[in-house]
């Protein structure tokens, strides 16, 4: 009677074990167009991914590569099957999720946002779930996980601007003023709160808003994301050193941001705002000559484009 039950338990144990779905295979690369040291990171992360395909964090990690140098519908894949291999893990869901909203595919996204909630409660994976609620259209859901945010975090900026974005009129400009009040430099709060002054002929207060729009138009409040930071650690590019440099610099390591510029510079010499950084940077270290050089050497426009996401 063992002898005859020893196989069906082990197809049941077997099936337990299983994915309740066929694993993706792994992402195709596309390097055509990529710099050496993007195509060195990504090849070294898809070869061992092809070597481990059943290892969540081997595959989750390609994922992150892609997703770091914008490469999003393969990131997705490699982020599905992770999560697939791996479903008690709160990070994968959150990527996957991540790089269908940023790819345009907001609808799919939602699902694997709300698995990673429920795997873990994280104010920056709910507030990506809000942002895609509503760019999905699904207004009313946007408002409620927005209002929740902010009942949960008065000082959420981010919250407050994504209430005023669900609202309209005077309720939209309360709850922009508040998220500028909460961090004056939020230019897309900026923009958005000059446009309901405009409809609400505040034309004076509109104009002063915009006034300072172009200076802070890429600059968004900070956020408590370690996931997010994990992604971004692993840009490779000469972008990702250049924010890689400046958050160096916010920690007064002078010489180790300068150096990333450096090699930003390397890899992009036409990047104004590495220029611009690495000339403060190298007079701030006491080096007037190596700065004098950098200036000699700058290749930058009247006004070069802001490439810092937030500032202190």
């Amino acid at each position: 009677m063992r002898t005859q039950l020893w196989p069906v338990g082990c197809a049941i144990l077997l099936a337990a074990c299983a994915p309740s779905r066929p694993l993706p295979p792994l992402p195709n690369l596309d390097l055509a167009s990529s710099p050496p040291a993007v195509r060195q990171v990504m090849e070294a992360a898809f070869t061992a991914a092809r070597a481990k395909p059943d290892d969540a964090a081997t595959v989750g990690r390609l994922g992150m590569v892609l997703h770091a140098h914008n490469q999003l519908a393969a990131a997705a894949r490699a982020y599905q099957r992770a999560t697939l291999l791996d479903p008690q893990q709160p990070d994968y869901p959150d990527y996957w999720g991540t790089t269908l909203a940023a790819d345009g595919r907001y609808a799919d996204a939602l699902g694997p946002l709300r698995a990673s909630l429920k795997l873990r409660a994280s104010a920056a994976v709910r507030l990506r779930l809000a942002d895609t609620l509503y760019s999905a259209g699904q207004v009313p859901e946007a408002r409620r996980e927005y209002d929740a945010l902010a009942a949960a975090d008065s000082t959420l900026a981010a919250a407050h601007f994504g209430r005023g974005r669900c609202l309209s009129g005077p309720e939209a400009a309360a709850a922009f003023e508040e998220a500028i009040r909460l961090f004056p430099r939020y230019g897309a709060a900026q923009f958005a709160l000059a446009g309901v002054y405009r409809q609400l002929g505040r034309r004076p207060e509109a104009e002063t808003l915009l006034s300072n729009y172009e200076r802070d138009k890429l600059v968004v409040p900070p956020l408590d994301d370690p996931a997010a930071a994990a992604v971004q650690a692993l840009d490779a590019s000469a972008t990702g050193l250049l924010r890689a440099s400046q958050a160096l610099e916010r920690q007064g390591q002078f010489a180790q941001a300068a150096e990333l510029q450096e090699r930003a510079l390397a890899d992009d010499p036409k990047l104004a705002q590495a220029w611009v950084n690495l000339i403060s940077l190298r007079a701030r270290l006491g080096d007037p000559e190596k700065a004098e050089a950098a200036y000699r050497q700058a290749r930058i426009p009247s006004t070069p484009r802001r490439s810092t996401v937030w500032v202190p």
